[in-house]
């Protein structure tokens, strides 16, 4: 789930995760019955199908080292994802340096717990935030 940073034009955006792959079900792009308005994943072919239907896409990154960074700075150059998220989200220096660097807008996620850990990875330059935990979704 997403929060816009901007008060004035707040937006909530569930993604849901597809199980299945998309290229193999019928119910492609769909989440509990309910047509999904994207998806999630780490993996850059489903990246580019998902896009190929319309659907919003988030490419995620864990990054733990310099070389994860330099992967993120790669996947920019590939314009597939609409956004890219990264993991852990508790990494405002990281943040800042990759909303300087890349062009898509970065969503940070993993981690983040409180009203404290969402305004400090906004004010790092992070779009949105994404949480499975509920009590985040509301702030």
């Amino acid at each position: 789930m997403f929060r816009a940073r901007q008060p004035e034009r707040a937006a909530v955006i569930i993604v849901y995760y597809i199980i299945a792959s998309l290229k193999k079900k019928a119910r492609s792009g769909r989440a509990g019955g309910k047509p999904a308005p994207g998806i999630i994943s780490t993996k850059p072919a489903l990246i580019r199908y998902a896009k190929s239907l319309g659907l919003i896409t988030v490419q995620r990154f864990f990054v733990l080292d310099s070389l994860a960074l330099e992967n993120v700075r790669r996947a920019d150059s590939q314009e597939a994802a609409d956004f890219v998220e990264i993991l852990p989200g508790l990494m405002p220096k990281v943040i800042r340096r990759l909303t300087d660097e890349i062009r898509k807008p970065v969503i940070a996620g993993g981690l983040i717990s409180d009203k404290e850990d969402v305004v400090t990875a906004l004010g790092a330059g992070a779009i949105a935030i994404s949480s499975t935990n509920p009590g985040v979704w509301f702030m």
